[in-house]
């Protein structure tokens, strides 16, 4: 999963660098191919490929309309060199080897989805227990078939409690703009403490001196800010910018699909958008209380 966070640093820095700092087409070719080479190894980035896209794109026509024709030049380089170094020879090889185009695991991840929360079917969201329920039902297929059988499965069920499916989707997205990433994974014998007790162990140990810095005070700090930043957008109306970013972050994730928080970590770039605005709308209101003062 490392891959997402090299694939869209990798990214951001070929779209900024030609929008601020004028940077060479071919450099810009150079970084969106590194980029490519990264979704090889873990594809799913591409889908924050498409809501940085998206954004850019957004941006250009409402906000930035001079910049129009840069934009479009931006993603079309995009567009033919991630076919050129992913999704050629993606094709290629699942053509060579498989006879279709596109292959991958989505019923996998559909039924994934199911077996988030409580249910009927007793689904669990694990490789082994949604590999078992296949299995169970069909016997030992192909890889593309007993996929696809899958994908019936998951039709089948979502046919049968359809509220069930809505459920799912309305949680992931609750627990996307509401994350306990901070509250988790804490190291051994570390869990339970007061933070008096925390800061305590954090003065005699690195590992709990990085979770007590990094995770509890840092990442919740951010996050705060984050939706203070969000609030504030609401108040001034900015409505459009809001549901643009919010929705960005939903499609990015996939959080319709499956969530777990290591694929949606490198999606959470997006909050720096509205830690950013909060800053500027603290600059400006200090700024009116010292014209006030003169």
């Amino acid at each position: 999963d490392i891959w997402a966070y090299y694939g869209v640093i990798l990214f951001l820095y070929a779209f900024l660098s030609y929008f601020f700092k004028n940077a060479k087409i071919f450099k810009k070719i150079i970084f969106f191919s590194l980029a490519g080479l990264c979704q090889f190894i873990r594809p799913s980035v591409f889908s924050c490929f498409l809501t940085i896209s998206f954004i850019f794109f957004v941006r250009a026509i409402f906000f930035r309309r001079q910049q129009i024709k840069k934009t479009i030049l931006a993603l079309a380089i995009f567009i033919i060199t991630n076919f050129l170094f992913f999704w050629l020879p993606f094709a290629f090889f699942n053509l060579h080897n498989y006879g279709k185009i596109f292959v991958g695991p989505v019923g996998h991840g559909a039924l994934a989805c199911l077996g988030q929360y409580n249910n009927k079917w007793s689904y669990k969201c694990s490789d082994g227990a949604i590999e078992a329920v296949a299995l169970e039902k069909y016997g030992r297929l192909d890889p593309i078939e007993m996929d696809n059988k899958k994908r019936e499965i998951f039709r089948q069920s979502v046919k049968q409690e359809p509220y069930y499916f809505i459920s799912v989707v309305l949680r992931n997205n609750l627990k996307l703009m509401l994350p306990n990433l901070p509250w988790n994974h804490y190291p051994k014998n570390f869990e339970g403490l007061s933070f008096k007790d925390k800061l305590k162990k954090a003065c005699v140990n690195l590992s709990a001196f990085l979770t007590v810095v990094v995770k509890s005070l840092y990442t919740i700090l951010f996050l705060l800010i984050g939706y203070f930043g969000m609030i504030l957008a609401f108040l001034r109306k900015k409505y459009f910018v809001l549901a643009l970013l919010v929705f960005g972050v939903m499609i990015g994730s996939r959080s319709f699909l499956h969530l777990d928080y290591r694929y949606v970590v490198p999606y959470y770039w997006i909050f720096a958008f509205f830690v950013g605005y909060f800053f500027f709308e603290l600059q400006n209101f200090i700024k009116q209380k010292k014209l006030k003062k003169v």
